[in-house]
């Protein structure tokens, strides 16, 4: 399912978003660091948008492919530090080295393709960054 929303700051396509409250009804990019609402993901944004600007955002089902190039086929890949998708280890060495002490997982879905996410949006686990 796709949906519109506006952007409350740069987004681009690719980017895992969550809708903020500091903006009634604007996405921003997801914090996995930050705080259980920042790291509710929505969707991933399918185009670029500028703060102001309208975003498309699939809530679930296949991404646009083309917007990733480099997905491993049957990995699953969770939110990463910089609202990317990033495979576990990927988001546990993000959060080790950052010196983040705690955060929240959040799983997006399985790489169908190397260009395409099968997304399928879970609520953020908390995580405590030295028991990862």
């Amino acid at each position: 399912m796709r949906i519109t929303l506006v952007a409350f700051e740069n987004i681009d396509a690719g980017d895992l978003v969550y809708v903020t409250d500091a903006a009634a009804g604007r996405c921003a990019k997801c914090v996995p660091n930050g705080t259980f609402e920042q790291s509710t993901a929505v969707g991933m944004a399918q185009n670029a948008a500028a703060a102001g600007n309208v975003v498309t955002i699939t809530t679930d089902g296949p991404s646009q492919p083309g917007i990733y190039s480099t997905l491993v086929v049957g990995e699953d890949y969770y939110v990463g530090v910089d609202a990317r998708l990033a495979r576990y280890d990927e988001f546990k060495t993000a959060m080790q080295s950052g010196s983040y002490p705690q955060g929240f997982l959040v799983h997006c879905g399985i790489a169908a393709t190397e260009s395409q996410l099968a997304l399928d949006l879970e609520q953020p686990f908390f995580v405590v960054t030295s028991a990862l």
